[in-house]
């Protein structure tokens, strides 16, 4: 490159850098000359990254030989080339995006009577919003679905899936976690002596007082109708069981309005442990030590423990 071209350049590069348009100079042998600043922030491919290179190993499935031809048709041209919307899609591995538009056209060719080619890539900004925009609403739209519009815990199914990966990573690091599933107490009978809706703001109440208990670590869900479970990342059988008392007197002493039911809640906990094959069988422990809960008059909690590779679960 001689001097007096990288003059121009770097005088042509200050300019390009204010335009919200892409803007793209490129020898006849495809080498990058100018890459400008609108062109980075929509690639996250750098200037200095991307100058001396060969513009095709930035193009996704375009061959060199496509890339070849089309700028052919432009030097042979006596008018600019709109070329096909899909080229200048750049290979970037967090904002893959297409370029609405892109221009190209000669440049006066300089003393040696070369020729250069000006790419200038049009609608980035737009694109580019309407693509944040767009991924914006899809998480908006993937958390909607995770959550149980009622009480804005997670969803069952969602729930489910982090129980499998709590189950792997407990069994890959060793350090321990626990399972505690609760149910609320005669809700049938809630629901017949004081109506659905009353059911339905006892559930609400309960699960606005969940949320405000457990920690930002702890993932809970509502696992159907009026049972619950959380898991409980790094905390063995004993510390789940403080969690589980506490709880348990929390929701039994919430405030009720008139004609509203007192509810309380059967508690089942259970440890991780490394001889547990499956998420099901810690699952189908902590829900036993639910069913013992219930068994033995409701509001308490029940502590699952094995004990020489057969399960007891007994009532602290």
């Amino acid at each position: 490159m001689n001097i007096q071209l990288n003059i121009n350049l770097c005088f042509l590069k200050q300019v390009a850098d204010t335009l919200e348009t892409g803007l793209i100079i490129i020898d006849q042998d495809h080498r990058i000359l100018l890459w400008n600043n609108c062109i980075e922030n929509h690639t996250g491919i750098s200037s200095d990254q991307a100058i001396d290179r060969d513009v095709s190993t930035l193009l996704h499935r375009r061959s060199e030989q496509w890339l070849s031809h089309q700028i052919q048709m432009v030097l042979n041209a006596d008018k600019p080339s709109i070329t096909d919307a899909n080229i200048f899609n750049a290979i970037n591995d967090t904002r893959l995006q297409i370029f609405p538009e892109v221009k190209a056209f000669t440049l006066s060719t300089d003393s040696s009577g070369q020729e250069y080619i000006c790419l200038v890539v049009n609608g980035i900004s737009s694109s580019a919003k309407n693509n944040l925009l767009l991924h914006g609403e899809n998480e908006k739209l993937k958390e909607q679905i995770r959550r149980d519009s009622a009480t804005q815990l997670l969803t069952k199914n969602y729930w489910l899936q982090c129980l499998i990966e709590q189950f792997n990573h407990s069994k890959t690091s060793g350090i321990s976690s626990s399972l505690v599933i609760f149910d609320v107490d005669e809700f049938k009978r809630i629901n017949d002596q004081y109506g659905h809706l009353a059911g339905d703001e006892a559930i609400k109440r309960l699960a606005y007082s969940f949320r405000k208990t457990i920690r930002n670590s702890d993932i809970a869900c509502r696992f159907g109708g009026d049972e619950f479970a959380v898991i409980l990342p790094n905390t063995n059988a004993n510390e789940a069981y403080i969690f589980a008392e506490l709880l348990r007197k929390k929701i039994l002493n919430l405030d009720k309005a008139p004609n509203q039911p007192q509810i309380s809640i059967s508690v089942g906990v259970c440890e991780w442990t490394a001889e547990m094959v499956s998420e099901r069988e810690w699952f189908d422990k902590a829900d036993k030590a639910l069913y013992m809960s219930k068994k033995k008059g409701r509001n308490q909690t029940t502590e699952a423990i094995n004990i020489d590779d057969e399960e007891e679960i007994f009532s602290r």
